[in-house]
């Protein structure tokens, strides 16, 4: 099978990228797979050996393009390095994968205008519920990225029931994969940073946002009054920098708290390895799944997450929820647990990394996928012409308030716009 991956990739500083090359050494494994790039920088050497394609939507080799089985389109939500994808997955219909359901920095600087970021809080609501309904902003962007798709892949329960309620394509999920580094401790070396808890080593990494809780986690370690010590390493961007360096020197942080803007891979690595506890909290989310979370578990870190989304459906022995609104006494409960009794929190650590082992492989991801590609490749053209102009039907209306219409108008609607292409 013939497969085009459209995906950021390296040097790209986005988590897409490191999830593209998590699963690249099984999806070639498992299918002949052509990997299309349309950031304009230089390949990193280390990609040398991956088939690359780097093109732009006025510059496309369609032949090229049209050879393949079916085509697999990732969009998250940053412009920069998915609205090209976008407009291909519009352009050729394949399989979208989402890994964010909010989308707004998507669309942010286009012609597209949709309903304003108000509904990111209402969304938050309803990734804590089974029944609750999709958002109508939330709702209209995933409309239109999934115009013309073939299939959805999402990473989480939570995602799944919220687009499979609102698709008119096949929705299925998937476990983000991860792929366990060599250079990860062993697990004599895992047992080692139990025997000293003096500090106690907290750990922040990623793209950190706000929506990660930074201010609000400084804020708690600032007010701690317990006899532990402990000290915090932040590896990462921090969209509020600023903040968090004014509250880190006012708050008497200054002993206790290290930001590693610019780190290497070994550093990053080292600091998860000697880490007692991981904050991942995440409001507002977006429904994603986390690739920092899986890195964690790898490094048998037990860590804190905000219990909505994703989160919500992790394994209740191998995280720590915190709720909303309520960091600053968890954190304070955690600091004195884990000083008390170690080797429950060790417990923890080590059973994320049993679940990102067993549960989030890339071999299983890569087979997963062709199996989707494989069931939608076959699509006749007269389908396709059928889906196409259901899509065209629906939007007309959409576009005409005056217009009286109901399922059965836009069946004939459909069958005549169809008709027209012979």
């Amino acid at each position: 099978m013939k497969i085009n991956w459209f995906s950021p990739l390296p040097p790209a500083r986005t988590g897409i990228a490191d999830f593209t090359m998590h699963a690249a050494d099984e999806l070639l494994r498992v299918a002949e797979t052509v990997f299309w790039d349309a950031q304009q920088h230089k390949v990193s050497p280390a990609l040398s050996a991956l088939p690359i394609v780097q093109y732009q939507p006025g510059n496309v080799d369609w032949r090229r393009l049209n050879r393949a089985d079916g085509n697999i389109y990732h969009i998250a939500n940053h412009s920069e390095f998915h609205h090209t994808i976008l407009i291909m997955a519009r352009l050729h219909p394949g399989v979208v994968v989402l890994h964010d359901l909010v989308l707004w920095h998507l669309f942010q600087g286009t012609h597209l205008h949709f309903e304003d970021e108000s509904h990111q809080l209402d969304f938050n609501e309803a990734m804590g519920s089974d029944t609750a309904p999709t958002p109508p902003g939330v709702r209209a962007v995933l409309e239109y990225t999934l115009e013309a798709a073939k299939a959805a892949v999402v990473h989480s329960q939570a995602a799944y029931q919220h687009l499979e309620r609102l698709s008119r394509c096949p929705v299925y999920q998937l476990n983000l994969p991860h792929k366990v580094s060599d250079e990860a401790a062993s697990a004599e070396l895992r047992e080692k940073r139990w025997r000293n808890l003096d500090p106690i080593r907290l750990v922040m990494f990623g793209h950190i946002g706000v929506n990660r809780r930074l201010l609000e986690i400084l804020d708690a370690l600032a007010l701690f009054r317990g006899a532990c010590r402990f000290h915090l390493d932040i590896y990462g961007m921090l969209s509020q920098k600023a903040e968090a360096r004014k509250l880190i020197r006012n708050s008497g942080l200054k002993a206790r708290v290290t930001l590693h803007e610019y780190s290497s891979e070994a550093v990053v690595r080292a600091g998860l390895d000697a880490a007692h506890l991981a904050f991942n909290l995440r409001y507002p989310t977006v429904g994603e799944a986390s690739a920092s979370q899986l890195k964690l578990w790898e490094h048998a870190v037990p860590t804190l997450v905000t219990p909505l989304g994703w989160y919500k459906s992790l394994p209740s022995d191998a995280v720590l929820p915190v709720p909303v609104g309520r960091e600053r006494e968890t954190i304070h409960e955690h600091l004195e647990r884990i000083a008390a009794d170690a080797l429950a929190y060790r417990r923890i650590g080590e059973r994320g990394r049993e679940v990102v082992t067993t549960d989030h492989t890339p071999r299983g991801y890569a087979e997963g996928m062709v199996e989707i590609v494989r069931r939608h490749s076959n699509e006749s053209v007269s389908q396709r012409q059928g889906r196409y102009a259901r899509c065209a039907a629906e939007r007309i209306v959409q576009l005409s308030p005056r217009l009286e219409a109901d399922d059965r108008f836009c069946a004939r609607l459909a069958h005549s716009i169809a008709s027209l292409s012979g």
